[in-house]
């Protein structure tokens, strides 16, 4: 996984400039969790935790007046790219038609004899 790979990068420039390891082994423990978890939701969950810890982290770079250095600005793009990616991917769409199309009839009958459910928009 791109953001996984990508905060662990920023993690490991960040010890460079900064004296939060707390804040590094957030980002590292939450983005080995990522690349581990199971299941769409489970890695929604981390994934969500793992961009406030990344932003928390690149304050604290910003802080120390590291922000600008190659590496860290390099992974921290990095980062963001692969997040934009994951922002404009078809899913959240995708999932919106099929809830509207198991939620009208005769598709909701159907659904509902084969045990279909509605795919989770995680809030869109």
């Amino acid at each position: 996984d791109r953001c996984s790979e990508y905060s662990t990068r920023l993690a490991q420039e960040a010890k460079q400039y900064i004296d939060d390891t707390q804040a590094i082994d957030e980002v590292l423990e939450l983005s080995e969790s990522l690349s581990a978890s199971d299941g769409i939701n489970g890695r929604y969950q981390v994934y969500t935790q793992l961009t406030s810890a990344v932003e928390d982290m690149y304050s604290a770079l910003q802080a120390a007046g590291a922000s600008n250095e190659t590496g860290v600005t390099t992974a921290y793009h990095d980062y963001l790219s692969a997040q934009n990616l994951i922002k404009n991917d078809g899913y959240y769409m995708e999932a919106a038609d099929y809830n509207d199309t198991i939620g009208a009839f005769p598709a909701n009958v159907i659904a509902g004899i084969f045990g279909l459910e509605r795919a989770d928009t995680f809030g869109r």
